[in-house]
């Protein structure tokens, strides 16, 4: 839980790094909270009689939103191997990281 409110603290923070647990904490009780919220709340609008849907069906696409920013700064916090190769593409369009290969990372 510490892990998941240090992210949220660092919602802008896309330099540095997350020790691994960091991320991967923070990936299962956002996954765990986006069920809950969907199985809670998901089936509200499939259950309304009148068709009309409850604004409490909302919740899971807030959650979502909200968490959005704080899920990118720990993605390049963390710097996991897509974000390394998606950092490598230049403007170019030329996959440059022959240097990146050769030094070590720290």
């Amino acid at each position: 839980m510490s892990d998941y409110l240090t992210v949220l603290k660092k919602y802008a923070v896309f330099t540095g790094r997350a020790p691994r647990a960091e991320f991967w904490y923070f990936v299962l009780f956002n996954f765990i909270v986006s069920m809950v919220l969907q199985m809670l709340f998901g089936s509200v609008a499939e259950t309304a009689e009148d068709g009309a849907a409850s604004p409490l069906a909302f919740l899971p696409v807030l959650y979502t939103l909200v968490i959005l920013l704080p899920s990118l700064a720990v993605a390049a916090r963390y710097r996991s191997q897509w974000v390394v190769d998606l950092d490598c593409l230049n403007p170019a369009g030329r996959y440059d990281c022959a240097d990146r290969v050769l030094r070590p990372r720290r």
